[in-house]
């Protein structure tokens, strides 16, 4: 009841709203003396709360919702936070004295700097009196996008949680959020803990029917109340004495350390995640990649058995190729985290939009960062300057979707990245492939579509290889694993249109 919040861009006022209810709430349960709970309650709503709106309309807004919500309307200014605001009260008894705010609250606008971070970095240093903050924020903000704001507030502030918030949204934009939790004034020291939460699943199932009351596009059906006060314990004590703070969320909480640099700040970037690819990823890229090559086949007219891989017309196993299933299956191969630019020369693909092209209109791929068929949408024609290099990798940007393209190709899009192997021996279409599926094990735990990879980001990132007893990388373990997958599913595949009678002789 005695904090002092104020919200830098306060829109609609909701956070404001819901302090003042709060600390009222708080007092009528701490103050006996009716007297002395009139005088809290009016002190509260007139000097306790202070919001910044520079949008006319928006903020003529957040006056009539505090208003309506019973005052504490008196310090909603008309400004910009950034550049007009100096930290005082601007009305009243109190006007041209410094705001005490020891609470800041924030859903800054996303295309400011830093996304937003840039109204994060101004309150936070006018607050001399210590305290605490909660911004929910575009989580990327916190994996280098807020940068340099992010770095400068770590050196007089501590981040205590990440939380990765659920789609709260509900579909109106495709914008992953998180709420990053402060304690004010104090510089973060790289000991200190920091608690991360994935609060995707917080207990509501949300719609957006524009005509439903909110009792309909928001409902309580997984223990939310519950499920919200577990977050609040564990931002305020941590998992506790035998995790006793932990029933919903035991497997969706680490504590972890940050270092200084103000870009790994993500719930994604600390999670235990085991990275190391198994059996099920590389039979689902494989299985992918076949499953396109027949589809070109039949799209072809040329439905004959020697057409289905030439390499594979015997589907029997070697000795070679069936020890490498085992020992990939059983988990018996040696692995090693390497840094992925050591072995690819990684580009910005060129940017040919679906507006520019015909689709049809050619032989050449036109790939996108989308699921199925390879990520090839049509064939085209098109200025062969444009075209990327084939026989090499491409990682969608912003879905994260890894194919290995086998032909030269043009992109949609300059956020794919291109990867190329720097090592002749490893630009084989086996050896390839498996790091398809290595690269999206050891990646899509950190990306998603409001936190996309780029050629930035990928210079830091590993993946996990075969090496052999003398850890050298043993392509020749890859090569034949992938081979010998191939002739598992075409052998299977044969067998059953051999079985229906359609496999042409």
């Amino acid at each position: 009841m005695d904090s002092y919040v104020w919200d830098f861009a306060t829109g609609s006022a909701g956070f404001l709203i819901s302090s003042m209810h709060q600390m009222i709430a708080d007092a009528k349960q701490k103050i006996s003396s009716p007297e002395e709970l009139n005088r809290k309650i009016t002190h509260i709503k007139m000097y306790q709360l202070l919001g910044i709106e520079k949008l006319a309309d928006i903020y003529m807004l957040a006056v009539l919702n505090m208003i309506l919500m019973k005052d504490g309307s008196s310090n909603i200014i008309h400004g910009d936070s950034l550049t007009e605001f100096e930290g005082n009260y601007e009305q009243g008894e109190y006007n041209g004295k410094p705001f005490p705010a020891n609470v800041f609250l924030l859903n800054p606008p996303y295309s400011k700097s830093g996304k937003g971070f840039v109204f994060v970095h101004r309150a936070l240093s006018m607050m001399h009196h210590g305290g605490m903050a909660a911004v929910l924020i575009m989580e990327n903000a916190g994996s280098g996008n807020g940068l340099p704001y992010t770095r400068e507030i770590l050196k007089n502030n501590t981040l205590v949680a990440s939380i990765h918030m659920s789609d709260i949204f509900c579909g109106k934009a495709s914008v992953q959020t998180a709420i990053y939790v402060f304690k004010v004034g104090a510089p973060h020291d790289i000991h200190q803990v920091v608690k991360f939460i994935d609060f995707s699943n917080d207990g509501y199932t949300r719609q957006n029917r524009k005509k439903s009351s909110q009792s309909v596009n928001l409902r309580n059906t997984d223990h939310a109340t519950e499920r919200y006060d577990e977050v609040v314990r564990l931002i305020r004590y941590g998992r506790g004495a035998h995790d006793e703070n932990l029933q919903y969320y035991q497997d969706c909480y680490v504590e972890d350390y940050i270092t200084l640099d103000g870009n790994d700040w993500t719930y994604a970037q600390h999670r235990n995640v085991d990275v190391r690819p198994v059996a099920e990823d590389f039979q689902r890229v494989v299985k992918d990649y076949l499953a396109w090559q027949i589809g070109e086949i039949i799209r072809n007219d040329n439905v004959h058995e020697e057409s289905l891989d030439t390499n594979y017309e015997d589907c029997t196993l070697t000795d070679d190729e069936a020890e490498a299933l085992r020992r990939i299956n059983e988990g018996k191969v040696k692995m090693k985290e390497v840094s992925i630019v050591d072995f690819f020369d990684v580009r910005n693909s060129h940017n040919i939009l679906k507006s520019d092209i015909i689709l049809g209109s050619g032989n050449t791929p036109y790939v996108t960062a989308s699921e199925g068929n390879n990520s090839i949408v049509s064939y085209v024609s098109y200025d062969d300057e444009m075209k990327e290099e084939g026989n090499s990798i491409m990682i969608g940007g912003k879905t994260l979707v890894i194919t290995y393209q086998p032909k030269d190709f043009f992109s949609n899009d300059s956020h794919n990245l291109v990867l190329r192997f720097n090592d002749e021996n490893g630009r084989t279409e086996n050896i390839q492939l498996f790091f398809v599926a290595a690269l999206y094990k050891s990646l899509s735990h950190k990306y998603s579509w409001g936190n996309s990879i780029s050629n930035k980001k990928i210079q830091t990132d590993t993946v996990l290889l075969p090496v052999t007893s003398s850890s050298t990388f043993d392509y020749t373990l890859m090569e034949t694993y992938i081979r010998a997958l191939k002739k598992n599913l075409i052998g299977c595949l044969l067998n059953k249109l051999h079985a229906n009678g359609k496999m042409k002789k």
